[in-house]
């Protein structure tokens, strides 16, 4: 379906939509995008596919 993020669709896994990644920077009060990716990404609600251990500091206090 269309929406104003762009085009999206349903998951049918997870009920959480597909979404194209968007970077952007906020200028003189506006968001102004500067790179979007070539696709949509599905979605990961519960951060199932992120290994969380390579997101703790390495070598120090944990």
């Amino acid at each position: 379906m269309d929406s104003p993020a762009g085009r999206i669709r349903l998951d049918a896994d997870n009920n959480h939509c597909w979404l194209t990644p968007h970077l952007a920077r906020c200028h003189n009060g506006r968001l102004e995008s500067f790179w979007q990716a070539e696709a949509a990404v599905k979605p990961d609600p519960w951060l199932a596919r992120v290994d969380l251990a390579s997101l703790m500091p390495r070598g120090g206090d944990e």
